[in-house]
C-alpha cells in the first residue's frame, strides 16, 4: 500500500491546511484567502500572485 505524506500550508494570518491531496490544500487555502483577504489579493499583481503560487507549491513539495 502507497502512503503519501500530509501537505501542510500555513496562511500569515494562522489560518491552517492539511491534506494528503496538494490540489486539496491549495484549493482550501485560496478559498481562504479569497474569503478572508480579497482586498490583500485586488492589490497584488498577477505577477505577485504567480511568485506566491510558486513559493506555495515549493512549501508542498510540489514540482513545477
Amino acid at each position: 500500500m502507497i502512503q503519501f505524506a500530509m501537505v501542510k500550508m500555513v496562511c500569515d494570518c494562522g489560518y491552517k491546511v492539511e491534506d494528503k491531496d496538494h490540489y486539496m490544500v491549495e484549493g482550501k487555502m485560496w478559498h481562504h484567502a479569497i474569503k478572508d483577504h480579497v482586498d490583500m489579493l485586488k492589490s497584488r499583481s498577477a505577477e505577485e500572485l504567480a511568485q506566491w503560487i510558486r513559493k506555495a507549491d515549493a512549501t508542498m513539495g510540489v514540482k513545477g
